[in-house]
């Protein structure tokens, strides 16, 4: 299931609203998830508690966002920032992270992939995920000093093999 089937089959908005944001979002190139909540057509809070509804996965409280990096060595920042994720922990099974959208796989495969690990995706509110990517990652223009337009030399490495 999609976000934008989520919306709609749960009545969070009409589908002529939805017609309209989806418009706004095509113009402006904003994810679906924040032209919803900052048009106010859905809250934050009822859009997390209605994807973890659908899907089962706990919502992140604000509480659960780390205080220092995890995995930083493994997963760039600007791709973190990219997919609205925020790694939360390791644990014995894998990497809990939270995510804006669990509902779309490639982040999920993709951080999978990255950090060599199994993801357990949670829920995240988007004012959470977006204060904890610039809390712990730094602005995004700030970032970490990459290069926002050139690759680093651990993704030129995993290409290679």
């Amino acid at each position: 299931m999609r976000l934008e089937q989520l919306v709609v089959e749960r009545g969070l908005v009409a589908p002529e609203t939805f017609a309209r944001a989806r418009l706004v979002q095509e113009e402006t190139g904003e994810r679906l998830d924040a032209v919803l909540t900052r048009l106010g057509l859905v809250s934050e809070q009822t859009l997390a508690n209605t994807i973890a509804d659908a899907t089962g996965l706990p919502v992140a409280a604000s509480a659960d966002f780390p205080q220092e990096p995890v995995v930083a060595d493994l997963i760039s920042s600007r791709f973190l920032r990219d997919v609205k994720a925020v790694p939360l922990q390791t644990t014995e099974s894998g990497l809990r992270v939270a995510l804006i959208d669990p509902l779309d796989p490639y982040p999920i495969e993709a951080l999978g992939f990255a950090a060599e690990r199994n993801i357990e995706p949670v829920v995240g509110r988007a004012s959470d995920v977006e204060a904890a990517l610039e809390r712990l990652y730094g602005t995004e223009h700030q970032g970490d000093g990459e290069d926002l337009n050139s690759a680093d030399e651990s993704d030129v490495e995993r290409l290679k093999d």
